[in-house]
């Protein structure tokens, strides 16, 4: 940018002077070259005279200094440079003149002169180093301080270029140079100079650390954003209309400024009252982007009416604003145990974590204070009732806060959201109706006025009133009949809405008028179709409506035209010309925008019934409901059957291989830019929502078995590309195990038992299926196990992937799922009886309740013990859960409160160890340390009967499945039984060698199992207290817990060796290897009521969810016959006569297998003994005994099988200490019995 050439009069005796001494001066020829020079640069010189008029001219002399500097770079003598400095001054800008002027004139002009030049080529050179810097610094400035100094530079060379030319001009005129620069400021140019060149030193420094730290934020938001996954919030419709609203606004500005005022401020009013839009203005008006947090709930979108979403998206938004949060939040969520935190915490936990405790401790820190706004509570999903009552109690805990933190809340009057914000808000209502307000009414009319005005139509000032006395404050209905009007025809139109208003009496409830305009548009619509078009239409409005997530109009194009044999055709009817026809009822954009409703009241009505829509639809049309022409009214599962359909389908069609178009194997996803772009909407809404739909529909389309069987055998690893692009793996096992469900319950077990085994093949590779999508194939299809149905579909259909000689899964892992969350012990877990839930004690003393499927926290913990909860139990009936503690108490809670129904239940003495509900749910029986039982009647709390026998801690307590009687163990090492009516002991049952620490109950009441510290499980007759099963062993520390599965054939067992165990119920044969997951002892399990899965919970604080079958042939035990079969051959066989399994290699083994069918013992050619579980031919440990030297040697168990007969060495040892005894003294054999006995010094055997 040219500098302006304005002179004034000192600058014009300057140029006058400089002429002068061009013209007068007798110079030499090198000297006439500079007269040329310095006539060239008169111009230049007055200009740079000049201060620059702004910061922008400053920068655009900098870009300039590059190729001036270069030109003047140590040129080989005078002439050089003079022609390169002409060239310069003849074309460049005038910073760059000057910088010319400065670097090369003293230079070349003055290095002979006198020490007074030296200073001038001092300063030329510092200025000469300076120089070749700024404009690299130039490109990168961002500190506003750097930018300063970088100026302030610039202009002092401008004032150091006007003193040269002052030189100049002074040094060829001569006669009082000395004179004039007597007091010369050339030191302080040189301190100004040094001075400002330390200041850009120490701002390039800063700015650099900033731009260090910005870069160090942008990567922990994005890990932020990875970890809270935050909910993207498009802005409100602004539907505000200037001047409406102003008594409001005002109120609500007065009240934010206020320091006095209570935090919350709630306005509600009924739907279509214009809540959301003075949401939109308070936003865009009274809360400033910097401190700007806000959520708004949207029905039809999963992610805003999930309330789980809202803290962790508010969270996002103050770790954006603030950096003292954001460390704050950084530094929580890297705490060990936090690396779930959002999968095991629930909504109130996250407020108490993500909002009250950091504002609290925060807010002195805080620059500017945030100001948050939750927009339409009352749209948070239905269905989590839970849920949206823990929201409001977070806002009722928000009042706690300290009152800078303004929260304001708008909302449906509804009920519940009334009563808890009545009493913790400064609130204001949106009157409709009746009780419309003149300010209301008159800010109707204004809105009816501007919107006539911008159809341009103008209506008489008698159908303004009547509009605006109708609307009654209703700001929705005056916007629609705005948009019905400007439709087609509006005079038209206009009158019939007119003529419409009159009928209001026909149409009951608050919402009549609404719905009334609803039924005229509805008419309209449907009027001019035929019937196959009005079917159409249905299905394109029901689609819209019914779909999980808003479609784009090309989304929902490719859905329905993926339906072959849809009646009546979709592809007949031009889907995009249909949607222009619902204009007043949809949000419908010109772009591919989402299709949403233009407001919930629509929904509303549309979902109210046919019977409604009828009714409003003849009332407009004064005929006979019967008459009404209308919409067939398809039930809502056959809207979702469609999408179901069509989501199938859309699947089938456009699934492929590499759909994304994935560059490398090498790359991880988030290197992969516009990943998404390859996947149409309608592929992914279908892949995200297909099972949903199923879930609800798949009873509706039988035939579509045929096209979940492709989806499953021909695009499932495709569809993973999807979810893997989409960021939705995880959701992916969820939508097959919903998937199995359904299946199931139609009887479809084979497609049911594919989805598990998909779903498990997502659980146990999701990390790389997540990273990146190639190792779809490449880490994760290769080592699936072999007998897994998707490794057996897909690893033939990729052959070129890895082939793995070793390392492949010979199984499925057992376990499905770790739940996180307690932070301690894990002391009692139960099923709820639906089956539903997970209830969990622990030792932090809280109880917390989980989704069974899921492993979600679904409601706040309950907290009320001061000592480590011990045992938790639940009502028949769901209603109530019951803890017993180390405190001493007992408390019996209200599921649906998450309070507790009673005072704290008083009575024992020392630690309450157990407690169990009663079958018919109204007695409690709870069993302590100090070696009592306690009935207690649950409605009241008082304590029926204190029952007395055990001479030790109580440890355990079971009922019966009548009732009739329940069971206890104990440290004293027995188990009771008790009748329940009379609370009389029935009988003792004694066989355990140490404390009893464990006890349940057959689902059929005839057996009870009890499990020791001495490491053994006992099954007993619970009618004659006989005990039908001994020695259950397997575990190689004591029992802890047992459970049995719903049908009674298993038990499971946890121990403190770390283990799981399962059982056969009637042999008490081990049916697996040792389950391990856990990390420390096992304290609780507990079945599933389908019996497909069980629940394990331990020290460690975890809880983990098992598959029970790992095949669909695991534990079926169809005969108990067994054998073994080894003479003189390579391998034993054990197992059901059907199929027979090899368990192992065994060189030249002698076999012999136990009296129970427990063990086999074999000796083999190394002179070993060694002894194996049967069940799993596993070498138990600590049983291979080495001692002799002969090679192999019959061996034989004794009759009791608990010691072990070498027949050659003549010497016996004990199954449960391997060593070898002293050779006996004798061996006697038994000719009539077969029988052999040994003799040793003190016994026989």
């Amino acid at each position: 940018m040219a500098l302006v050439n304005r002179q004034s009069f000192s600058e014009q005796i300057i140029y006058a002077e400089i002429t002068a001494v061009v013209v007068r001066t007798k110079l030499s020829r090198p000297s006439r070259r500079l007269k040329v020079i310095l006539d060239d640069t008169k111009e230049t010189m007055i200009n740079i005279t000049y201060d620059p008029q702004s910061h922008e001219e400053v920068l655009q002399g900098i870009s300039a200094l590059g190729n001036t500097l270069n030109a003047i770079a140590n040129p080989p003598d005078i002439l050089s440079a003079c022609a390169s400095i002409l060239n310069i001054l003849s074309h460049a800008h005038p910073i760059a003149q000057a910088a010319a002027m400065i670097v090369s004139l003293p230079y070349t002009l003055l290095k002979n002169e006198s020490d007074f030049n030296d200073k001038i080529r001092q300063l030329g050179n510092q200025i000469r180093n300076l120089l070749p810097h700024l404009k690299d610094i130039s490109l990168i400035m961002t500190s506003e301080s750097l930018r300063n100094i970088v100026i302030e530079i610039i202009r002092l060379i401008i004032q150091i270029t006007r003193f040269i030319g002052e030189y100049l001009k002074k040094t060829y005129l001569g006669r009082n140079a000395q004179i004039l620069f007597a007091n010369s400021p050339l030191d302080d140019y040189l301190s100004k100079l040094t001075g400002l060149d330390k200041d850009l030193g120490r701002a390039i420094q800063i700015q650099t650390a900033q731009l260090v730290q910005k870069i160090d934020t942008r990567h922990l938001m994005e890990g932020l954003r990875k970890r809270l996954k935050p909910v993207e919030l498009a802005e409100l419709d602004d539907g505000f209309l200037e001047g409406t609203r102003i008594k409001i606004m005002e109120r609500i500005k007065q009240w934010i400024h206020a320091s006095d005022s209570k935090n919350i401020f709630y306005i509600y009013g009924s739907p279509g009252a214009g809540k959301s839009s003075i949401a939109s203005r308070i936003v865009t008006t009274l809360m400033p982007e910097e401190v700007r947090i806000r959520f708004f709930f949207k029905r039809d979108l999963d992610s805003l009416r999930e309330p789980k979403l809202i803290w962790r998206t508010v969270a996002w938004q103050l770790a954006d604003l603030y950096d003292e949060y954001r460390l704050y939040l950084d530094t929580f969520l890297n705490d060990k145990g936090r690396t779930a935190y959002f999968e095991d915490s629930n909504l109130s936990q996250q407020f108490q974590d993500l909002v009250m405790t950091p504002l609290q401790d925060l807010k002195d820190s805080f620059r500017n204070y945030p100001r948050f706004l939750i927009d339409a509570i009352d749209e948070c999903d239905p269905k989590k009732k839970k849920d949206r009552r823990l929201f409001l109690d977070c806002l009722e805990k928000w009042q706690s806060l300290p009152s800078v933190f303004k929260l304001i809340i708008t909302s449906r009057d509804e009920t519940d959201i009334h009563k808890a914000m009545e009493d913790i808000s400064d609130s204001i209502g949106l009157l409709t109706g009746e009780e419309a307000d003149e300010d209301s009414i008159h800010d109707v009319q204004i809105f009816l006025r501007k919107g006539f005005n911008d159809i341009e139509i103008q209506p008489g000032e008698s159908d303004i009133e009547k509009l605006t006395a109708y609307a009654s404050g209703l700001f929705i209905w005056a916007k629609t009949v705005i948009d019905f009007v400007e439709e087609e025809s509006p005079m038209q139109r206009l009158a019939e809405v007119l003529s419409n208003i009159r009928s209001v009496s026909l149409h009951e409830g608050t919402n009549g008028k609404i719905n009334a305009l609803y039924g005229q548009i509805l008419y309209s619509i449907v009027k001019p179709l035929t019937e196959t078009e009005r079917n159409a239409y249905e299905i394109i409005l029901g689609s819209i409506l019914f779909a999980k997530e808003p479609l784009r109009p090309s989304a929902l194009e490719k859905l329905l035209h993926s339906i072959d044999g849809l009646q009546p055709s979709i592809k007949s009817v031009d889907i995009r010309f249909s949607l222009r026809k619902f204009r007043t009822i949809l949000r419908v954009s010109d772009t591919d925008d989402p299709l949403r409703v233009r407001h919930v009241s629509f929904g509303d009505f549309y979902f109210s019934g046919p019977d409604r829509i009828r009714k409003a639809i003849a009332a407009y049309a004064k005929v006979r409901e019967a008459e009404a022409p209308s919409f067939s009214f398809m039930l809502p599962i056959e809207h979702d059957a469609n999408l179901m359909v069509a989501s199938l389908r859309a699947m089938n069609n456009s699934l492929e291989f590499n759909i994304c178009k994935f560059p490398s194997s090498y790359q991880m996803n988030k290197e992969v830019p516009r990943l998404c772009d390859q996947i149409p909407p309608a592929l992914i809404y279908s892949s995200l929502h297909w099972a949903e739909h199923m879930q609800i529909a798949i009873a509706a389309k039988a035939n579509i078995l045929l096209d979940i069987s492709e989806f499953l055998h021909e695009h499932f690893l495709h569809w993973l590309e999807v979810l893997s692009a989409v960021e939705a793996v995880s959701s992916g096992a969820a939508s097959l195990l919903i998937a199995a469900r359904t299946l199931e319950s139609i009887g479809e077990t084979d497609l049911g038992y594919y989805c598990r085994d998909a779903s498990r093949f997502i659980v146990t590779f999701r990390e790389p299926i997540s990273e990146s999508i190639p190792h779809i194939y490449i880490s994760s299809l290769p080592f699936a196990p072999d007998d897994s149905p998707v490794a057996k579909t897909y690893r033939p259909k990729f052959r070129n992937t890895l082939s793995l000689i070793a390392g492949r899964m010979s199984r499925w892992p057992r376990v499905l799922q770790v739940v996180v969350g307690h932070k301690a012990t894990i002391s009692s877990i139960i099923f709820s009886p639906d089956g539903k839930w997970i209830v969990s004690g622990s030792h932090d003393e809280t109880i917390r309740i989980w989704d069974a499927n899921t492993g979600q926290v679904v409601r706040e913990s309950l907290q009320g013990h001061t000592g480590a909860v011990t045992g938790v139990a639940m009502s028949r009936d769901g209603k109530c859960i019951a803890s017993s503690a180390e405190d001493n108490h007992i408390i019996i809670w209200d599921v649906i409160t998450n309070k507790p129904l009673l005072d704290p239940l008083h009575g024992h003495e020392e630690v309450v160890t157990t407690v169990a509900f009663s079958p018919c749910g109204q007695v409690l029986i709870s069993g302590s340390r100090d070696k009592t039982l306690r009935m207690w009647e649950r409605a009241t709390g008082q304590c029926i009967k204190v029952i007395t026998g055990h001479t030790d801690h109580v440890m355990a307590i079971a009922f019966s499945p009548d009732g009739a009687q329940f069971v206890s163990c104990s440290r004293d090492k027995t188990v009771r039984v008790w009748d329940f009516a009379t609370g009389i002991g029935l009988w003792d049952l004694r066989g355990h060698k140490s404390s009893v620490s464990c006890v349940v109950i057959s689902p059929d009441g005839k057996y009870i199992a009890s499990g020791s510290d001495d490491k053994s499980i006992r099954i007993w007759n619970s009618t004659t207290g006989e005990c039908v099963v001994e020695h259950i062993h397997g575990h190689v520390s004591g029992l802890t817990c047992l459970a049995y599965s719903p049908d009674g054939r298993y038990i499971i067992s946890g121990s403190l060796d770390e283990t799981i165990r399962i059982w056969d119920a009637t042999t008490g044969y081990s049916l697996s290897d040792p389950l391990q997951g856990h990390s420390s002892p096992i304290s609780s399990v507990a079945f599933s009521r389908d019996g497909k899965y069980f629940v394990s919970g331990a020290h460690d604080g975890t809880i983990q969810l098992w598959d029970a079958f790992t095949s669909q042939n695991q534990f079926s035990v169809s005969s108990l016959d067994r054998c073994s079969s080894a003479p003189r051959a390579s391998s034993a066989l054990l197992g059901e006569w059907d199929p027979i399994e090899p368990v192992d290699y065994i060189e030249e083994s002698v076999v012999s297998l136990s009296p129970d069918g427990k063990y086999i013992i074999s000796s083999s050619g190394d002179g070993s003994i060694s002894i194996r579980d049967a069940a799993t031919g596993q070498t138990l440990p600590d049983t291979q005994v080495r001692g002799h030297t002969v090679s192999v040697l019959p061996v034989s168990f004794a009759v009791d099988g608990l010691r072990v007969v070498s027949l050659r060495t003549r010497q016996i040892f004990n199954i449960d200490d391997p060593v070898l005894n002293e050779k006996p003294l004798a061996l006697l054999l038994f000719p009539d019995t077969g029988k052999i006995s040994l003799k040793t010094k003190d016994q026989s055997y």
